[in-house]
């Protein structure tokens, strides 16, 4: 990730840098994945890559309706309410683990 985002500084600047760290990312993860599968038989649930994929495609939607400009208050109102949709959309495609999630905090008597 980081030699992906000195890369690609090098040759496209901040945005190249976002790429180049982004494909370092993804490479790490294949290899990752690829090891797993065959050192330790590891296979990645497919059910769960899609709800996850759900989830960060309704957070990436949400923010692309932002107007957003290059402030700090901008990039703070951006993270909270990518933060707040990607944790909607997991409670929603995760009904039975948010709700056993909510039973354990409310057990301990936080909520």
């Amino acid at each position: 990730t980081i030699a992906g985002g000195a890369a690609g500084l090098a040759y496209g600047g901040l945005p190249g840098s976002v790429m180049g760290a982004a494909v370092g990312a993804i490479l790490s993860l294949a290899i990752t994945l690829a090891c797993g599968s065959m050192w330790h038989k590891f296979t990645f649930p497919l059910g769960h890559l899609i709800r996850i994929s759900a989830a960060t495609a309704i957070m990436v939607a949400t923010l692309q309706v932002l107007p957003l400009a290059p402030t700090v208050w901008s990039l703070l109102a951006a993270i909270v309410l990518g933060g707040v949709a990607y944790a909607a959309a997991l409670v929603v495609l995760y009904p039975q683990e948010a709700g056993q999630a909510v039973s354990r905090v409310r057990a301990r008597g936080r909520l």
